[in-house]
């Protein structure tokens, strides 16, 4: 007799990977003249989040946004008999999202990952990015810099600290080939706007990039 298993619901969320604030907290203090947050941009943000919110950020995090059920390569078959949902193949959203976390592992705030395409992306000739140049002297200076951010979907991503920095270890197979892992430092940054009406309940833009000239790979 044949095993039928019901269809597993679809779902978007993948490959989690998570660093906590206090044990990154410990190295910045060891490699720098004092306890103070201020000169590291991550602490910075989580400090001014901890303000905004009243809630104590704990975590960093992300997840990639795109199909949890992988089933590449395999058959129909083998499809049904793991419950691979078939009546939703695509994510609506293709993005990796990074969020700020309590000690509950709760989401305090979150924002997209994004590439800062200020230098050519990727090793393939066909399917590598090219660089996005701006001079930043027209009036539309901050337009241009949107036009500089791509969306980018990593795969299987994973959080380390290394020099003093939020790192993120990834891979990109269009890009670099898919046996290629890739290294980017992470750059914080955020505005406050005011009023609090955002989605996150406080008034902070917080923004999370990868500069394109800073990546490596093996």
């Amino acid at each position: 007799n044949q095993t039928h298993v019901r269809s597993l619901p679809f779902a978007d969320g993948t490959n989690p990977s998570i660093v906590s604030v206090e044990r990154y907290r410990r190295r910045h203090q060891q490699s720098s003249l004092d306890d103070d947050d201020d000169d590291d941009p991550l602490l910075r943000v989580v400090q001014a989040l901890s303000v905004a919110t009243q809630q104590s950020v704990r975590y960093v995090a992300t997840v990639g946004m795109t199909h949890s059920q992988c089933h590449w390569r395999d058959s129909p078959h083998d499809a049904q008999r793991l419950g691979i949902n078939t009546v939703q193949s695509q994510p609506d959203t293709v993005r990796t999202v990074l969020q700020f976390l309590n000690q509950e592992l709760q989401t305090v705030a979150e924002t997209t990952l994004y590439l800062h395409r200020n230098a050519r992306f990727g090793t393939s000739q066909r399917h590598g990015l090219p660089a996005i140049k701006v001079d930043g002297s027209g009036s539309n200076n901050s337009t241009e810099q949107q036009q500089q951010l791509h969306l980018l979907a990593l795969d299987d991503a994973r959080l380390f600290v290394h020099q003093q920095q939020l790192w993120v270890s990834y891979r990109e197979g269009k890009m670099f080939g898919y046996d290629a892992q890739v290294l980017n430092p992470i750059h914080f940054d955020f505005q406050s706007h005011g009023g609090g009406d955002n989605n996150n309940g406080h008034d902070l833009k917080i923004s999370a990039t990868l500069w394109a000239s800073e990546t490596s790979s093996f």
